[in-house]
């Protein structure tokens, strides 16, 4: 997580309630975004893709059950942690909102320290996940035989990191090059294939996935 930014997105419709655990975690360096209201945090959520979502349990004019319900159907945010936060806390409730999708459940007045454990183990918990799924995925993925037979070693791995989903950037620091050189095998694959455009390649990659090799 170091040098990394991390956005919290804060379901809160109480406003003092909001700023206090708004000023908490910028003190801690958390990029944060507020929503007042279920549908505002889906549609925040969907622009800014959080890290990890905070989630009052006592929203006054709507349902925390209902937002947990709608977040976890979405395709695109069904993955992202949610910590619930709750004045007056019941077993019934938590185990509840457990079962519709909620990670951590935590009782009001915040304890700082089991907020801030919280995130970090949520957060570190969700890097393990994704990591494993890229990995699972770059091992399982079918390459078509063309392409397989027109690149390089090097540039056959990139490839497939590519496939698997992994940023420049990542790919970079798995290989231990520089970001210009990955630039370079890519300018250098997307020749061969004959494709060309900043994103042809992912294009490329997401057309051809699952082809018989």
């Amino acid at each position: 997580m170091k040098n990394k930014v991390i956005k919290i997105l804060l379901l809160e419709d109480d406003p003092t309630a909001s700023r206090q655990v708004e000023l908490l975690l910028r003190q801690h360096k958390y990029e944060i975004n507020i929503a007042n209201s279920p549908k505002a945090a889906i549609l925040l959520s969907t622009d800014v893709l959080p890290n990890l979502i905070i989630c009052s349990a006592q929203l006054r004019n709507s349902s925390s059950h209902q937002f947990l319900i709608e977040m976890r159907s979405n395709r695109r945010l069904k993955h992202i942690p949610v910590i619930l936060i709750n004045g007056k806390p019941e077993l019934k409730h938590a185990r509840f909102s457990m079962n519709l999708g909620a990670d951590d459940y935590l009782a009001t007045p915040l304890n700082t320290q089991d907020l801030l454990m919280s995130i970090k183990a949520r957060l570190n918990r969700f890097e393990e996940i994704a990591a494993s799924s890229k990995q699972m995925t770059m091992e399982t993925l079918e390459i078509p035989v063309d392409v397989a037979e027109k690149l390089s070693k090097t540039e056959f791995r990139i490839y497939r990191m590519v496939a698997g989903g992994l940023t420049a950037r990542e790919i970079a620091i798995e290989m231990s090059i520089s970001m210009k050189t990955v630039e370079n095998h890519r300018y250098n694959i997307a020749r061969k294939l004959n494709i060309s455009g900043h994103y042809a390649l992912l294009h490329y990659v997401i057309k051809n996935q699952g082809k018989e090799k």
